[in-house]
């Protein structure tokens, strides 16, 4: 199972990204910020049917470009609230999205009045 993480500085969200189930356990082990999240997420590319980098394999042209969208319908990170934020984000990974080339990616973070404080 993937978790969504979100990294914050001075109230503005700067990354996003899907992570394993032991990168959460440390990340969490270390967050002294209380945050939670609920909500939709999206996700399509140029690959067939189903992305085969889900499942960690090589995509299927030999490179996979993915969009990726989040609606927070219910969120908070400690006292700012994230109801109703979304975020789009376009990724190009000229190979296994695991064991490279390093990616390319860029992020549209809807910004609410909420999060400038």
């Amino acid at each position: 199972m993937s978790h969504l993480y979100i990294k914050f500085v001075e109230n503005l969200i700067i990354f996003v990204f899907p992570l394993s189930e032991q990168i959460m356990k440390t990340i969490n082990s270390t967050i002294t910020t209380p945050w939670k999240l609920e909500g939709d997420y999206f996700e399509g590319c140029n690959c067939k049917l189903i992305c085969p980098c889900i499942f960690k394999e090589d995509p299927d042209e030999g490179y996979c470009n993915l969009t990726a969208a989040w609606h927070i319908q219910k969120g908070n990170y400690d006292k700012v609230n994230l109801d109703g934020l979304n975020v789009v984000a376009l990724f190009h990974a000229p190979g296994n999205m695991l064991t490279g080339p390093k990616w390319k990616a860029a992020f549209y973070i809807e910004c609410h009045e909420s999060l400038m404080g």
